[in-house]
């Protein structure tokens, strides 16, 4: 960020392997490399991400499907059409059943924060850290 702007961290966030229901069959996402994928678009954090995570498990992913929105690409999974990888708070959030797979070895996630003008006052929102800390 530039001096213009101060981020703030709020929670920490992870990533998880969402499929399909009744898909999970193992912790290493690697053993769904035959599986096509469903992932933000190009450009996206969670797209480098993914590519990040399969190339260091040693594979390519085949993303068939690319949405701009998280909870887009659940309900792709949902349907059947694919696994993605996804926040966790996305992927256990109300919406269309998902399987959730812990991966042995998750991909790190940004914290989800708040990005405010050097200078403004902050929300009651971005406060609300310091009060459960």
């Amino acid at each position: 960020l530039s001096r213009r702007y101060v981020g703030s961290p709020l929670v920490p966030e992870r990533i998880v392997l969402v499929v399909p229901p009744g898909l999970s069959r193992s912790a290493v996402l690697a053993d769904y490399r035959d599986e096509p994928f469903a992932c933000l678009v190009a450009g996206s954090g969670l797209h480098a991400i993914l590519l990040a995570a399969a190339s260091a498990e040693g594979f390519e992913p085949r993303i068939d499907f690319e949405a701009d929105q998280p909870a887009t690409v659940r309900a792709l999974v949902s349907a059947g059409l694919g696994v993605a990888l996804l926040a966790a708070s996305t992927a256990r959030s109300p919406g269309p059943p998902v399987d959730v797979v812990e991966v042995r070895q998750p991909p790190e996630h940004p914290p989800l924060g708040v990005i405010r003008r050097s200078g403004a006052v902050a929300a009651p929102v971005a406060t609300l850290q310091s009060v459960l800390s």
